[in-house]
């Protein structure tokens, strides 16, 4: 879990505190990419401007593939709900 949280602070480029809190209702795919959506940020705490973050897979390394790395956390940790947190939530 460890792992896969730094893969997505460094790729979504935000906050230790923005990462933790992904929820599962907030992601969604577009095209190739996988779509964070964060609904407030430090500097606009209502979340007027927050827009998507993307996540691209990265076929020539697969050990620091952020998609890889939460396809495996989200297959071997089991069903959970949509308003749970992705990395650290209650089943975490």
């Amino acid at each position: 879990m460890a792992h896969t949280f730094l893969l997505f602070c460094w790729n979504l480029i935000s906050l230790v505190n923005s990462c933790a809190a992904i929820m599962y209702d907030r992601i969604s795919w577009e095209d190739d990419s996988l779509v964070i959506t964060f609904p407030r940020a430090k500097n606009d705490q209502e979340g007027r401007q927050c827009e998507p973050k993307l996540i691209y897979v990265n076929p020539i390394n697969p050990e620091i593939c952020p998609i890889l790395s939460i396809s495996i956390l989200v297959f071997t940790g089991g069903c959970r709900n949509g308003t749970s947190r992705l990395l650290f939530g209650a089943h975490a």
